[in-house]
């Protein structure tokens, strides 16, 4: 099993989408991403999703207290982009 990274969050989910890939894979608006499959930088998200579209791979998240990791596939669904969610630069502040 993948383990989980050290790193602190480097962005926030802040709107996920109904039905979407991202609703899917269990992600909330409130979780801060520590790691997005091999991104761990905002900048480098968008690249990674575009060359593993129908590949699922890890995102892990801190959430409450806790990190976990969800399974996320970008795939087209019935809604704009690959994941339907939107991703923010993470604040630092803990919620």
């Amino acid at each position: 099993p993948e383990a989980p990274p050290a790193g602190a969050p480097f962005c926030g989910v802040v709107e996920v989408r109904g039905g979407s890939p991202a609703a899917a894979a269990g992600l909330r608006v409130g979780d801060r991403v520590v790691k997005f499959g091999d991104a761990t930088a905002l900048s480098d998200v968008k690249r990674f999703v575009l060359s593993n579209v129908g590949e699922p791979f890890g995102v892990w998240v801190r959430r409450d207290s806790g990190l976990l990791r969800v399974a996320l596939t970008p795939q087209a669904w019935a809604g704009e982009g690959l994941l339907g969610c939107r991703l923010v630069p993470d604040s630092g502040a803990e919620s």
